[in-house]
């Protein structure tokens, strides 16, 4: 039996050994990952102001294309292997939510088109008449309870929507423009696996979900690449891959 190819039986170098490829590459430095990861932030933020819908359109894009590459890919890994799959029932999941998005906006449309007549206006008339009193009634009473639990929902809603927005851009730029978002273009670093392999969408998802660890750990997971030898945060132990800085040169080892 070879012990170079991973497997679930026996020890192997597949997880632990880094390609020689990668040997004397310059780490990126933790301010410049602290300065990547903040416009990141910024550029994930600009995309929570589009709607739902654009956003079920875009998952259900990747997660078609996503799938297709996944296929093609002949890999071993009985992790990776399962990507397909997982991928296909996003891509149905979110057809099935885009399609319904779109539905209620045409209908909301063609209500919408449809009430320009005047008696429609004169009872839309009575019925804002009816609320404005309304309104003034609740206002008498204290809004207090009322206001902090739409706050909450509120809060949920666009909390959802942003981890949703962030998971979508993490995967996407770091699988499909070699390992590098927006902010670590601008920043000239890179993420690479250990093994010199390109990251795929699912192996990229992977990596935005130790993000959590690195919350869950109080910022201790991301403050490893301060002492780590190799700079390697929570998120890159658990997928495997370094950080590069592509301004500086290389020192063969």
């Amino acid at each position: 039996m070879s012990y170079t190819e991973e497997n679930k039986n026996y020890v192997t170098a597949y997880a632990f050994g880094v390609n020689d490829s990668l040997l004397g590459k310059a780490l990126a430095s933790p301010m410049r990952r602290l300065s990547s990861i903040f416009f990141d932030i910024l550029a994930v933020g600009s995309l929570t102001l589009m709607s739902s819908t654009i956003m079920a359109a875009c998952v259900f894009v990747v997660s078609v294309v996503g799938s297709i590459k996944a296929r093609r890919k002949d890999t071993r890994d009985s992790t990776e292997s399962m990507a397909p799959t997982v991928l296909s029932i996003a891509a149905v999941l979110s057809g099935i939510v885009l399609a319904v998005s779109l539905l209620f906006d045409g209908i909301n449309l063609d209500m919408d088109s449809g009430s320009t007549d005047a008696s429609v206006l004169a009872d839309k008339e009575a019925v804002n008449l009816e609320q404005s009193e309304e309104s003034k009634a609740q206002q008498a009473e204290p809004p207090e309870q009322l206001s902090i639990i739409a706050w909450l929902r509120a809060a949920l809603t666009d909390l959802g929507i942003g981890f949703g927005w962030a998971a979508l851009y993490f995967s996407v730029f770091t699988a499909w423009f070699h390992g590098q978002t927006l902010g670590k273009i601008l920043f000239r670093i890179r993420v690479v696996k250990i093994d010199g392999g390109e990251m795929s969408l699912w192996e990229s998802f992977g990596r935005y979900g130790g993000y959590s660890a690195g919350l869950a750990t109080g910022l201790l997971g991301f403050l490893q690449v301060i002492w780590d030898p190799n700079r390697q945060a929570i998120h890159d132990k658990i997928s495997e891959t370094v950080v590069i800085d592509l301004r500086k040169p290389d020192r063969s080892a």
